[in-house]
């Protein structure tokens, strides 16, 4: 989905790391133990965009986001 976006000109990123992800978290942690006793947070993590937001956001900005994700995930159904 976030080639597909990308390829559309639409950019995404990922705005909520698991605070077991930071690097100062880290610094006194080992992920590697925590990350299996927190596999739901894995979980979104591995499934999370977020999509664009900026002050000059409009509608037409919004309905070309929107529709071209509708497409991008009907594609993506029709093809499993």
């Amino acid at each position: 989905i976030i080639i597909e976006l990308k390829n559309r000109g639409i950019s995404t990123s990922v705005h909520f790391i698991p605070v077991h992800k930071l690097t100062y978290f880290n610094k006194y942690f080992n992920e590697k133990n925590i990350k299996n006793e927190l596999p739901i947070s894995e979980d979104i993590f591995s499934r999370e965009i977020s999509l664009p937001i900026f002050p000059e956001l409009n509608e037409n900005h919004i309905k070309y986001i929107v529709n071209n994700l509708k497409k991008i995930i009907l594609k993506l159904i029709k093809s499993h």
